[in-house]
């Protein structure tokens, strides 16, 4: 111990230590009594730098809220990228049926295959039969009897339907009667009948009807036939073509209702 007018009691180092300045505007800082000294304020940093960088410290609950925050973001923001994706997936979908063609299921190696046979060609083939006459209404035998023909509605191309009707045998023979004499190559005479039997088979198209070709007396009108004739052959010959060959599958369709087989009795 020191003389009494020796220097007085040192102190313990940072006791008396004052807080820096711009330490009441920190986050730590506790006021109060001592509130000054920096033994008092553990909070508080001793510089500017240290000053910028102090975090403060987050309660549990603080922590799991944010947490729970951040993840109904994240399963929002996911939900919205499916629903886009979604979205995208229709819409190219949509696309790509606006832009499909009836060929693109077209089997073209089976045209390949056969396009040396006389029976097959894109309007005559098996396939595309099968397609149009899984859609069609039977027919039944009995309306052969009681009205004396039969007739079915059939979807000869997108958005084209031709009624056909069954052929008297009356009908048949004055065709006959009109093409015998002609002259002309065999092609052009075969051609002209096949379309004159047309003309007999067809009744409207799109349920509009074409004009009657019969009388009064329910018998075949020459000059009724050459008129209706003529307004049928100013088709394109691709639509004849086309009427043609459902015509025939029409008739075929006719001659199976008088077999007994079941197979046969669903039309074909």
């Amino acid at each position: 111990m020191m003389s009494k007018g020796g220097p007085p009691n040192q102190q313990q180092p940072g006791v008396l230590e004052p807080v820096p300045p711009g330490a009441q505007s920190q986050p730590g800082f506790r006021p109060g009594v001592g509130s000054m000294y920096a033994a008092n304020q553990p909070g508080v940093t001793a510089t500017p730098q240290a000053q910028e960088n102090y975090k403060p410290k987050l309660s549990t609950e603080s922590l799991e809220g944010i947490k729970a925050l951040e993840n109904f973001r994240l399963q929002a923001e996911a939900q919205q990228k499916q629903v886009v994706a979604d979205k995208t997936l229709e819409a190219k979908k949509l696309e790509a049926e606006m832009k499909k063609t009836p060929w693109d299921d077209f089997d073209f190696e089976a045209l390949r295959a056969f396009k040396d046979k006389e029976d097959w060609s894109l309007l005559l083939n098996p396939k595309r039969r099968e397609l149009i006459e899984k859609n069609l209404i039977p027919m039944k035998v009995e309306d052969i009897i009681l009205t004396g023909e039969v007739t079915q509605d059939v979807g000869v191309a997108p958005n084209v339907f031709v009624t056909y009707r069954s052929i008297g045998g009356d009908e048949d023979l004055a065709v006959k009667q009109l093409m015998y004499g002609e002259k002309g190559g065999d092609r052009y005479v075969m051609d002209k009948y096949t379309l004159m039997q047309l003309t007999l088979g067809l009744v409207a198209i799109n349920n509009m009807p074409l004009p009657s070709h019969m009388g009064a007396d329910e018998s075949l009108d020459e000059t009724k036939f050459l008129e209706k004739f003529k307004k049928v052959c100013k088709f394109p010959i691709q639509f004849l073509a086309n009427l043609g060959i459902n015509y025939t599958w029409f008739d075929e369709r006719v001659r199976m209702l008088f077999l007994f087989e079941s197979e046969a009795l669903k039309n074909g």
